[in-house]
C-alpha cells in the first residue's frame, strides 16, 4: 500500500469507537456537500467531489510501474511537441487512420495505453532557408516561399484529424476547456506553429475569434540562449521550452544551459535547490562548471518578469546523450538518461518547472524504453523510483504547463485593450514611407 494510502486507511492505531465516529464525520461531511451542490445546482462540482473522494479511498499501489499507471489515470499526461501533423502530411499525403497502428509513433491505441491526455499538435514546416530557398538581405527572410501556405494546411490537416476522431480527440483552446475535456476521458489539444525560420509559436485560440479572445505562448525551444534570455527578460507571459533538455546533463546546443536554469529557478518559491537566493547562485558547482553561456554574465541573476516557465523534456537521442551526427562520446540514450536530465532540471529550476514534450513523430530515433506513446509510463514509474512524489509527477504529467497556460491567459486578458504594435521591419522594401 503507497505512503498516502496509509494515511488515510490506518485507522488501527485508535479504538474502534474512534473509527466509528471518524466514519459518521466523514458520511456527514460528505451529505452537507451533497445538498450544498443540489441547492446550489453545481452538478459539475458534485462529480468533482466524487471523484476527489474516490482518489483519496483508493489505495495507490507501492510497485512503481503499476503506481505510474495509477497517477496517470488521475493526472493524464500533456505532451508539449508532437509532429503528427508533419509525418501525416509526408507519409499519407494528410489520410491517415489513427485509429489503426501507423508507422510513427503516434496513435490512438498507444496513446490510450499511455494514459495521455493532451498534446501540442506541431503545425511544422521546414524554414526557408532549410528548404533551399534563398534568402535576401542578409537574412531578413523576405524572399516569398511557400512556408506560409503549407503552416496553414498544417494547421487545417491537425483540425480535421481531431474533427474525425471526435470521440477521442477535442481542441481546447484554453486551460479549462482542456481540464474538461479530459475530466470527459478525451485527449485536449493545441496547436504550435515551428518552422517560419521564428521561435515557435503556440496557437490557442479559435479561428475565428483570434483577434478578440485569441492568446499566444512563446516557445524557446529553437532559439539561441541570447534570444531566449531577452524574452525572459521582456515577456509580461511566462515562455516555455517545449522540447528542450538540459546543457548540464548533455551539452547539445538546442539544450538549455545551467545560467538560464538557475534564473527560471529563482521564481520557485523554494528558490533555488530548496532553498538558495540569486546572491548565493554559483554556477562552477553545476553540470556544465561555470563555463556556460551566461556564466560570466550574471545571467542566473536577472529577473524573470512572468514570474514562470518550464522546461519539457525532449525524447529525442541527440538531445538526451547521444550525438546526432554519430561522432563517439555519446551514450545510447534510454529511460533513465531522460529521467537524468528531469533530475537536473529539477534540481536546478525546481520541479515545478519540469514538463514532458517528447518530439514523437518529428525524430526517426528514440531513447531505449521510450520507443512511442505508449511508453510514457515508463518514464514516469522511472522518477517514482527516484523519489519524486505523488505531487511532483502530477505536476511534470500536465499540472505545470496546465499553470503556464492559465497565467499566459490571465496577461492576454489584462492587455487585450493594449493597441498592437506596428513598426515596419526594416528588411521590407514594400511598404517604405511616402510624404503625400
Amino acid at each position: 500500500m503507497g505512503r498516502h494510502s496509509e494515511e488515510v486507511f490506518d485507522l488501527g492505531t485508535g479504538s474502534a469507537q474512534q473509527a466509528r465516529r471518524s466514519q459518521r464525520l466523514r458520511r456527514v461531511a460528505f451529505a452537507a456537500f451533497a445538498a450544498l451542490v443540489l441547492l446550489t445546482g453545481k452538478h459539475e462540482v458534485l462529480l468533482d467531489g466524487v471523484a476527489w473522494a474516490r482518489y483519496q479511498l483508493t489505495p495507490l499501489p507501492s510497485d512503481p510501474l503499476l503506481r505510474a499507471h495509477a497517477l496517470l489515470q488521475r493526472h493524464p499526461l500533456i505532451d508539449g511537441h508532437i509532429d503528427l501533423p508533419i509525418l501525416a502530411r509526408a507519409a499519407f499525403r494528410n489520410q491517415i487512420d489513427l485509429e489503426k497502428p501507423t508507422r510513427g509513433q503516434i496513435d490512438i491505441p498507444r496513446l490510450r495505453a499511455g494514459g495521455v491526455g493532451g498534446f501540442f499538435w506541431s503545425v511544422y514546416v521546414p524554414c526557408p532557408d532549410d528548404a533551399g530557398y534563398p534568402r535576401d538581405n542578409d537574412g531578413n527572410f523576405t524572399t516569398p516561399t511557400w512556408r506560409t501556405r503549407d503552416t496553414l494546411e498544417q494547421i487545417d490537416v491537425a483540425k480535421l484529424i481531431i474533427a474525425k476522431h471526435s470521440d477521442t480527440f477535442e481542441y481546447t483552446p484554453t486551460a479549462k476547456s482542456w481540464k474538461k475535456a479530459m475530466k470527459k476521458g478525451k485527449i485536449g489539444g493545441m496547436l504550435g506553429v515551428e518552422g517560419l525560420g521564428m521561435a515557435s509559436l503556440l496557437w490557442t485560440a479559435a479561428p475565428l475569434l483570434m483577434l478578440i479572445f485569441g492568446f499566444q505562448i512563446l516557445d524557446l525551444s529553437h532559439t539561441d540562449p541570447s534570444t531566449a534570455s531577452d524574452a525572459l527578460t521582456h515577456s509580461l507571459s511566462p515562455p516555455i521550452f517545449s522540447h528542450s533538455n538540459a546543457r548540464g546533463v548533455h551539452n547539445a546546443v538546442r539544450n538549455v544551459p545551467d545560467s538560464i536554469l538557475r534564473r527560471i529557478g529563482a521564481t520557485s518559491k523554494k528558490g533555488h535547490c530548496g532553498g538558495g537566493s540569486l546572491r548565493s547562485v554559483d554556477v562552477s558547482l553545476d553540470g556544465e562548471g561555470g563555463k556556460g553561456w551566461g556564466s560570466d554574465s550574471g545571467e542566473a541573476t536577472k529577473p524573470v518578469p512572468s514570474g514562470d516557465s518550464i522546461i519539457m523534456l525532449n525524447f529525442s537521442p541527440g538531445f538526451v546523450s547521444e550525438w546526432d551526427d554519430g561522432s563517439e562520446g555519446g551514450v545510447r540514450a534510454d529511460v533513465a538518461h531522460v529521467a537524468d536530465h528531469a533530475d537536473y532540471i529539477g534540481r536546478l529550476a525546481g520541479r515545478e518547472h519540469v514538463g514532458v514534450g517528447s518530439d514523437f513523430d518529428g525524430i526517426a530515433n528514440v531513447p531505449e524504453g521510450l520507443e512511442d506513446a505508449s511508453k510514457y509510463p515508463a518514464l514516469i514509474a522511472e522518477l517514482i523510483a527516484r523519489g519524486w512524489t505523488d505531487s511532483e509527477i502530477a505536476g511534470l504529467t500536465g499540472g505545470n504547463i496546465l499553470r503556464i497556460i492559465e497565467k499566459v491567459e490571465a496577461v492576454a486578458y489584462k492587455l487585450r485593450h493594449e493597441p498592437p504594435v506596428t513598426d515596419i521591419f526594416d528588411g521590407r522594401t514594400d511598404m517604405q514611407r511616402r510624404e503625400w
